[in-house]
């Protein structure tokens, strides 16, 4: 427990390392707001479609009378644009005919009730085209589910027609359809406008910080005593292998998901402020993207979730990047074995998109808003399993694996390799640096 915590005081006065993150922080939510359009985005038309639902919810029976009357109006203007085509329907139009026809139509008027001309500059169609968007949202996924429940009832009658209902797609389609009855039978969508989070959710590039970061702390945390030249003295004290090893690993992985928690609030921030945030208690079936979500939580929920397997994916690429370093001692092998786990897990996840199974890579899952947003499976042993639990237990046992031969390396006695070259000179200065 004493390494422990003489591991833990050390990270937190390596100060070049958490200076490292807030810029790296700052740098990810600069992209976040340049990337998502937040410069142009107008909140206006937002602000006012959650005044008139609040509006809507006090008093329906207003905006019930504004729309059958507004429908009677519609239903007026047709018929008469109609009656007008038919009356001319022999006459050759020049670019004025739009001006015939409001004439025309001069006496159908309608008169805005609402009040949303006066302070908003709307009129009564503005407003009830919100209603009717969130009326739709709060039945899409209904819709949703029972499409996809549909699909795989009818996948099902045909396999039971030919006699192969035991094969190993029914088993597929069954999964989808007791996790789509019980999303559709235990949530319900309130009417309701939601921002910002679906914005937040998408953004992928906080992965690539998060890793870039990892890169670097987590080398340099094992590679600390051997760049301040203290290493052979370390080594010869009773604790100085094996449980130093394991107290340095306990404050990488702990890094891991401070790394992930700081860049994900940073974000999320920065979308706070550039396109507001709405109730983060509603479903996350109301945001529009996540309709087909299968999962019977809160938006706020979901963000938890997603920050929880976006932890697990950081760990994971810290215990593997610790296990390099533990591995040569060496910066050059730790920085390059971290930059090429990570760029062949980003080409991967943008480049290679045939296979469930790719959503196990390291991008998809550590961005998590993939796996989580729809359910999906994969085939392990014979048998169509959670995508999501899938690659739970795999990062699990990766990172248990890694974090356990890294311990196991570090107590070992035999020589340390020297890095060489400029390459190495460099990155040894680089990892001298970050551990000042």
């Amino acid at each position: 427990m004493k390494l422990i915590l003489y591991e833990l005081r050390k990270l937190c006065g390596m100060k070049f390392l958490w200076l490292l993150l807030a810029l790296m922080t700052v740098l990810c939510c600069a992209l976040f707001y340049f990337e998502t359009g937040a410069r142009q985005y107008n909140s206006e038309y937002a602000d006012f479609s959650e005044r008139v639902l609040d509006d809507y919810k006090v008093d329906p029976s207003r905006f019930e009378a504004a729309r059958e009357a507004y429908e009677k109006y519609e239903d007026e203007y047709n018929a008469r644009v109609a009656e007008f085509f038919e009356t001319n329907k022999n006459a050759v139009f020049d670019d004025n005919y739009h001006e015939l026809l409001k004439a025309y139509t001069a006496d159908i008027v309608y008169e805005d009730t609402l009040g949303y001309d006066v302070y908003d500059d709307r009129t009564d169609k503005d407003a009830l085209d919100v209603i009717s968007m969130a009326e739709g949202q709060s039945e899409r996924f209904l819709t949703d589910a029972n499409n996809i429940i549909n699909v795989a009832e009818g996948v099902l009658r045909r396999y039971a027609a030919i006699g192969a209902d035991d094969a190993p797609v029914c088993e597929y389609e069954r999964h989808f359809i007791e996790v789509y009855e019980n999303m559709r039978d235990n949530v319900t969508v309130p009417m309701s406008v939601t921002r910002g989070w679906d914005r937040f959710f998408a953004y992928d590039r906080v992965t690539i910080f998060i890793c870039v970061y990892l890169i670097l702390a987590s080398g340099v945390l094992f590679l600390h005593e051997r760049t301040s030249g203290t290493l052979p003295i370390v080594r010869t004290t009773r604790r100085g292998r094996a449980a130093t090893a394991a107290a340095k690993m306990i404050s990488t992985l702990l890094l891991a998901v401070i790394a992930s928690v700081i860049f994900s609030l940073g974000v999320l921030v920065t979308c706070a402020f550039s396109f507001g945030l709405s109730d983060a208690s509603l479903p996350i079936q109301s945001i529009i993207t996540h309709a087909s979500c299968p999962y019977t939580v809160s938006i706020a929920q979901y963000a938890l979730m997603m920050l929880g397997v976006r932890a697990v994916a950081a760990v994971m690429f810290a215990a593997v990047v610790a296990l390099a370093s533990s591995l040569s001692f060496s910066p050059v092998v730790t920085y390059v074995t971290g930059a090429v786990f990570m760029l062949a897990n980003v080409v991967v996840n943008f480049f290679i998109t045939s296979s469930d199974w790719l959503l196990v890579n390291l991008i998809s899952v550590m961005t998590a808003n993939g796996p989580l947003q729809k359910y999906t499976e994969v085939i392990s042993f014979g048998h169509y399993r959670s995508t999501v639990s899938t690659f739970l237990v795999i990062y699990t046992v990766i990172a248990i694996a890694s974090s356990v031969a890294a311990i196991l390396c570090g107590g070992r006695r035999s020589a340390i390799p020297a890095a060489s070259g400029r390459l190495g000179a460099l990155s040894h200065k680089v990892a001298s640096k970050l551990s000042s």
